[in-house]
């Protein structure tokens, strides 16, 4: 029974199932609990926008395989200006 307060879990999971992992219960965890704090979402939502800034910027370059010019070197020679 569970106790009170706290609603039952939605899908039973029946008598003999396996107890989820603890891989899964701390997830869910942290699910709850970015859902339940404003500071959290904003911190979420901060990384997850700083992550796509890394991907926009890795990305061309990657495709490109860093074949960008090289900026201070002079052309055809492989040596700097120097």
């Amino acid at each position: 029974m569970p106790p009170v307060g706290k609603a039952p879990d939605r899908q039973h999971r029946g008598r003999h199932a396996r107890p989820p992992s603890e891989l899964a219960v701390r997830w869910s965890r942290l699910v709850a609990a970015v859902r339940a704090s404003r500071r959290r979402r904003l911190a979420a939502a901060g990384a997850a926008a700083a992550a796509v800034a890394v991907l926009a910027t890795a990305a061309p370059r990657t495709l490109t395989r860093g074949s960008a010019p090289d900026i201070g070197r002079a052309a055809g020679t492989g040596k700097g200006f120097a």
